[in-house]
């Protein structure tokens, strides 16, 4: 905050979009580190029932899938939806 001040006393006009921009990415970061960590935990506790069929396997990481991106990245992730896009390549 400092920094936008001293640049608009000293006449320069700072970019809120950049600005926005970073937050954007900082939570959309956020968001995919937690859903990682979160799926990584899922599997651990899922692998344990191994082995399994191939429908099964195959259904609980589309449920797994879903479910995070429904609870932990769209309720973290705000702004443009292309900085989750960006964080996710």
């Amino acid at each position: 905050m400092e920094l936008y001040v001293d640049a608009i006393n000293n006449g320069a006009v700072p970019s809120i979009h950049s600005a926005w921009t970073s937050i954007c990415r900082q939570a959309a970061t956020q968001a995919l580190d937690l859903a990682k960590a979160t799926f990584e935990q899922e599997l651990a506790a899922f692998t344990a029932h191994l082995p399994m069929n191939q429908e099964d396997l195959e259904a609980f990481l589309r449920e797994q899938l879903e479910a995070l991106d429904a609870e932990v990245l769209q309720p973290r992730a705000k702004g443009d939806p292309e900085v989750l896009a960006e964080t996710q390549a």
